[in-house]
């Protein structure tokens, strides 16, 4: 918890955006490098220094900047790093996913000794805890969404969504895997009020520039940024060896929209419609791979 974050300097641009928003100063309307003139103390030539994106709009919904504001206030009046309790946070949510996990697996008749898979994973623990990354909370409303669903609490799981979306903008893509399970018009409901609940907590940032800042930085995702990127590898290479240069900007925007066209064929195609299924879909997973993990034997 007291160790800083090594292997990702993320947490600079968490502290950042925070500094401005505590000194009413909309985060998604400067790049860094256009606030070190605005005269507050904690926003300096040094600290832009350590900021690896110094020339991109922040990406980080408004659930993530009052916790980013949180913590810079809580730095300004300790004087020291506070990023314990930003793992604090983290730590409680890693908590919260993995009591849901347990009660998921007994849901579903699965042995619950199985969520040590995720909460003894070292990788989960490293980058999420050691690293600060909010993830975390991405995945414990998720699930709790997830759980709610399956108690048909349709307001409940839409809350839980809605913060799962203000943390992380990935959830957006299992929406197609809901409407063959809680019908249409549940699923129509969900959503629009999904959306209605970001638009309350996006309202305090509102201005004519957020859109097209917070969607600039979207797509830094799409046509910038290459890590662990799978099949898009084989992409790249295929470009370099017909193009002569990277694709990455013409082939990031075109495997998004196809990851989602596969999302919504799997949720067309999809065998067994409940909701134990979910997660064997989203990982493209039979239901011969996963059977196994009904015997506690294995």
């Amino acid at each position: 918890i007291l160790s800083f974050p090594n292997l990702s300097d993320d947490i600079y641009r968490f502290l950042w955006d925070g500094n401005l928003l505590l000194n009413n100063v909309n985060p998604y309307l400067y790049l860094p490098s256009e606030t070190t003139g605005l005269g507050i103390p904690e926003i300096n030539e040094k600290q832009l220094g350590f900021l690896n994106s110094p020339n991109y709009y922040s990406i980080y919904p408004p659930l993530l900047q009052y916790i980013f504001a949180g913590a810079s206030w809580l730095n300004s009046q300790l004087g020291a790093n506070t990023t314990w309790l930003i793992k604090t946070l983290i730590i409680l949510a890693e908590l919260g996913t993995i009591n849901i996990i347990v009660s998921l697996l007994k849901k579903y008749n699965i042995d619950p000794k199985y969520s040590t898979l995720y909460s003894l994973n070292p990788l989960v623990i490293i980058e999420l805890t050691g690293n600060v990354h909010f993830e975390a909370l991405m995945i414990f409303f998720t699930l709790l969404s997830l759980l709610w669903l399956q108690k048909n609490r349709l307001i409940l799981a839409t809350i839980s969504f809605s913060l799962a979306v203000n943390t992380k903008l990935l959830p957006l893509i299992f929406i197609p895997l809901l409407f063959r399970r809680i019908g249409l018009r549940k699923t129509i409901q969900f959503s629009a009020l999904t959306l209605g609940f970001n638009l309350i907590l996006f309202a305090p940032f509102i201005s004519e520039k957020l859109v097209s800042h917070f969607f600039s930085s979207i797509l830094l995702y799409f046509q910038h940024f290459e890590f662990n990127a799978s099949i898009y590898y084989i992409i790249r290479w295929i470009g370099y060896e017909t193009k002569g240069y990277n694709i990455i900007e013409t082939a990031g925007i075109g495997l998004a929209i196809s990851s989602f066209l596969m999302v919504v064929i799997i949720a067309l195609k999809e065998r067994q419609i409940t909701f134990k299924s979910i997660p064997k879909s989203l990982f493209l997973r039979s239901e011969e791979h996963t059977s196994e993990l009904q015997s506690p034997d294995h």
